[in-house]
């Protein structure tokens, strides 16, 4: 499984962006690795089915604008139900940095 997480927090990014990514089921002992916007661009382009996105924003920035395809999924409110059943499904959670 993939996880890709971007950092929330309040400081402010400019230029590129990207996100972090881990593998495995210990994902958490893992260094994290980074995905472009391009890299997940093309992943989601791919549309196979093993590649979910995630928003975790705020409800109101979600409806004002999206990844095409994300799902909205608050970061205190995730359960396993939420995800796909494929353990080698790859998961995209993304926020933004607000001010």
């Amino acid at each position: 499984m993939l996880l890709a997480l971007a950092a929330c927090s309040s400081e402010k990014t400019s230029g590129s962006a990207s996100v972090s990514a881990s593998t495995g089921a210990h994902a958490e002992e893992e260094k994290l690795a980074e995905l472009t916007v391009d890299e997940v661009e093309a992943r989601i382009a791919k549309n196979d089915g093993k590649f979910f996105v995630y928003d975790n924003n705020k409800k109101e920035m979600f409806d004002s604008g999206h990844v095409p395809g994300a799902k909205y999924l608050p970061i205190s409110d995730i359960k396993a139900s939420d995800l796909p059943e494929d353990k080698n499904a790859e998961l995209l959670f993304y926020c933004s940095n607000e001010k």
